[in-house]
């Protein structure tokens, strides 16, 4: 996906990421941020703002994005969390952080900013500051969030290597105003003996690179700096319930994604290469469940290679181009999936 300016000149792209339900996806790239639907697939707006564009998230299928500058001429200070309303076609509210913004997410009524060594929590209706989580050096911006409207949960790595923190938020309408005192301090990444704080103890032996949870927030997927073990827990009994083999060699796992059922669990990687977990061993057997669909719609996007059974990857597609590529997969149709590059 590559796009020219008016002067024919490369058009390069900064960011590309899902919506919630991944019926959009948005592109941020060195001259504004366009928006595509995913199926039927087709552009469905092209904002030309004359700066680049680093991050920008959307509002569930709404007129509001979030917007941080990026790329070689940013459109706005990378430091910077800009709410745009498309409708309007203008900035209604802004919040500049202390230093770069790494990565950001909007959901409903909150805001998550990730800088290199906190977590920022923002109220989305005026911007108030509702916690501030002091985390590790989190150069890459490794966190997720639960998608489900009524459960708000966010995870990222502890300063434990291979540790995992969970963060259960009960009501994001009251300023937890004695956490935030607490957080101030920089030596430590949260408050562990709070109670809705959790521990995935030794997920991994390195470093955690990606985590991923279920749409109902049940379950966590994550993986390492080694990306070859793939592992989910239970967040309920904080427990490990299945482990999965991507390969032998090491690769940087660019992205993670359940479907919408948690029958699959997809994972792109630099390896050029897209794999696809079979989950259905993981919940009460149905009539309903069919792992074959997920093949008529993702086999036309590259090479098929393998059938594996058990912990590694029952379909594993090969990407033709060695790029930086993300899956996600659709809610309207359980086992249709969406593989996107830049």
């Amino acid at each position: 996906m590559v796009d020219k300016d008016e002067n024919n000149q490369t058009n390069k792209i900064n960011y590309i990421g899902f919506n919630y339900d991944s019926s959009y996806f948005c592109v941020g790239t060195d001259i504004g941020f366009q928006i595509y639907q995913t199926n039927p697939y087709g552009l469905i707006l092209s904002k030309i703002l004359n700066g680049g564009i680093g991050i920008i998230n959307i509002l569930d299928k709404s007129n509001t994005f979030v917007l941080v500058g990026g790329g070689k001429n940013p459109r706005f200070s990378p430091n910077k969390l800009i709410l745009w309303n498309d409708k309007k076609d203008e900035i209604y509210n802004e919040y500049r952080c202390d230093c770069f913004i790494i990565n950001c997410y909007i959901k409903q009524n909150i805001i998550f900013i990730i800088c290199s060594d906190n977590i920022i929590l923002l109220k989305m209706k005026n911007l108030e500051l509702f916690d501030i989580i002091n985390t590790i050096n989190n150069p890459k911006g490794i966190f997720c969030v639960c998608n489900e409207p009524k459960k708000n949960i966010l995870a990222f790595p502890d300063n434990n290597k291979g540790d995992i923190i969970i963060k259960f938020f009960n009501d994001l309408q009251k300023e937890n105003k004695e956490n935030n005192e607490k957080n101030k301090d920089k030596d430590n990444n949260c408050n562990k003996e709070d109670k809705n704080i959790q521990i995935i103890k030794k997920a991994h032996k390195g470093n955690i690179n990606n985590l991923c949870f279920n749409f109902s927030g049940t379950k966590l997927a994550s993986t390492s700096n080694r990306g070859t073990t793939i592992r989910i827990f239970n967040i309920e009994s904080n427990t490990l319930i299945a482990e999965f083999k991507r390969g032998a060699t090491d690769a940087n796992i660019y992205s993670l994604c359940f479907s919408f059922n948690d029958d699959f669990l997809g994972l792109t990687s630099d390896h050029n290469s897209c794999h696809i977990f079979d989950l259905h061993n993981l919940k009460p057997k149905s009539k309903d469940s069919n792992k074959s669909n997920v093949i008529s719609y993702i086999s036309g996007m590259g090479k098929y290679l393998t059938n594996n059974p058990n912990t590694y990857s029952f379909r594993h597609f090969e990407i033709s181009k060695k790029v930086r590529s993300i899956i996600s997969f659709s809610k309207e149709e359980n086992n249709k999936c969406f593989i996107i590059d830049n």
